[in-house]
């Protein structure tokens, strides 16, 4: 057995709300005002190590529950959850929905966020996806024309549209894509990941790419303990073996 490492993104559609009198209007707005809530329109997904992104929308065919039930199903086989803001923004709405739709909760899955990720182990400028992807050379995520793209989603009819709708879900698919590659940068430096957790190797592996490619360097010292040290040559990681090789004759106080 191997872990299940699901890379997802969401998109949603902002709401629509009543009673605004200026730009500068002070205060929050009442949920009385509130003429249509903010809702998820669609997600992607891939499975790590397979090709095919996968797409799907409330304008399927079997409507928005279908598409959160796809959701659900994916985060039901899911051991890990790779996103970019995931923690905060696409898996609660994605509950949300669930819980809207009468959907039970899913199978336990661990989120490896890469937004926080990226704030715990690095200093970017800024931790944005699109500028984090430029100072580590990725092409990006895809263009979508701003805020008329959601506004099209919306309003339009037709060929416009479908058109749209395309649009949106290239751009879902490349957010997909562009989280996979930042993914496999930052592997080696990421926390929360023990792939051999779930499989069945004889010896030592990597715990970020499981390979079997590793270098001992040293030792990895606890308090009371040491351990083989090793760095896994194909990704980087450093990892340490689960048997200890010595331990100190004294505990300190």
């Amino acid at each position: 057995m191997t872990a299940r490492i699901a890379i997802l993104d969401i998109e949603r559609q902002s709401g629509i709300a009543d009673g605004i009198w200026e730009l500068r209007q002070n205060g929050w707005l009442n949920p009385s005002q509130v003429i249509d809530r903010p809702r998820t329109i669609c997600f992607a997904h891939k499975w790590l190590g397979e090709e095919t992104v996968e797409f799907h929308a409330e304008w399927d065919k079997h409507g928005a529950k279908g598409m959160v039930k796809k959701a659900h199903k994916v985060l039901d086989e899911a051991d890990f959850v790779i996103g970019w803001n995931s923690k905060r923004f696409d898996i609660p709405h994605l509950r949300t929905e669930m819980i809207v739709h009468g959907l039970p909760p899913y199978s336990p899955a661990k989120d490896i966020d890469l937004m926080v990720q990226a704030k715990r182990h690095f200093k970017f400028l800024s931790n944005r996806m699109n500028e984090v992807a430029k100072v580590l050379d990725q092409k990006g995520k895809a263009a979508t024309g701003g805020n008329d793209l959601w506004r099209k989603l919306r309003n339009a009819k037709g060929d416009e549209l479908r058109e749209a709708r395309n649009t949106m879900a290239e751009y879902n698919r490349r957010d997909v894509e562009l989280t996979e590659e930042l993914y496999l940068l930052m592997r080696p430096w990421l926390s929360g990941i023990n792939l051999p957790a779930y499989g069945n190797s004889d010896g030592p592996v990597c715990p970020a790419c499981e390979s079997t490619s590793i270098q001992y360097r040293g030792l990895a010292r606890t308090t009371t303990r040491s351990y083989r040290r090793f760095q896994c040559t194909a990704c980087g990681k450093w990892g340490r073996t689960n048997a200890s090789t010595s331990s100190t004759s004294q505990v300190p106080l």
